[in-house]
């Protein structure tokens, strides 16, 4: 067993998230990873069962297959997919223990990050303002997102690195929005290269777990 990466991406964000619908209902019998950069453009995506408030549909958005909050998107934020079946050896057993080992891969990538929570009135509306122990953050500022949904046999996980600021790509967004926006890495560090390292991490994670015979 291996963790296949997939590098697709989209143009659009319905069809970033139509393709993750599609990875999933494969129902590949391995894990698979698919990891891309955000296109060029800001967008909202949102759990499956959550409507748009009105003020925020003036920009482009899509529904996810995954839970949690409403999820401000920037250009070249760093996207990850998690998909496979619920029993699979690459992951641990619990699905608590899988969402931990996701959160100890990023931060071998981003050693800076922590999972400090932040203090202050949590909002399950809103990613950014919910606190999640597997999430990873800075200076108590949200930098890495997760949501997730476990189905009978299978999982998924969908997960955003907010490489740049929410507050650079979503000006013109209502007032009451901007407690729920994101610095992020405020473009601190190259997206390219730190998509490139997540890349080489998970597949020594996957080498050290499932050596190749000789």
């Amino acid at each position: 067993m291996t963790l296949k990466i997939d590098y697709s991406q989209f143009n659009t964000t319905q069809d970033n998230m139509a393709y993750d619908v599609h990875l999933l209902e494969q129902k590949k019998e391995y894990a698979l990873c698919r990891i891309y950069q955000w296109p060029n453009h800001p967008s909202i995506t949102l759990p499956y069962h959550r409507s748009i408030p009105s003020e925020l549909a003036i920009f482009n958005y899509a529904h996810r297959p995954t839970g949690g909050g409403i999820v401000f998107h920037n250009p070249n934020d760093i996207l990850f997919t998690i998909v496979a079946p619920i029993k699979d050896p690459f992951f641990p057993l619990r699905f608590k223990d899988k969402l931990q080992w996701i959160s100890n891969q990023l931060k071998l990538t981003l050693p800076s990050l922590k999972t400090n929570l932040p203090t202050g009135l949590p909002n399950s509306a809103f990613c950014n303002s919910y606190p999640n122990p597997y999430e990873l953050y800075i200076n108590q500022v949200k930098v890495v997102g997760l949501a997730q949904r476990r189905f009978k046999d299978y999982f998924m996980v969908q997960g955003i690195i907010h490489t740049q600021s929410n507050l650079t790509w979503f000006k013109t967004i209502h007032s009451k929005f901007l407690p729920y926006l994101t610095p992020g890495l405020n473009n601190k560090i190259d997206a390219s290269e730190l998509c490139q390292k997540i890349k080489t991490q998970l597949t020594i994670s996957s080498h050290a777990l499932f050596p190749q015979k000789a």
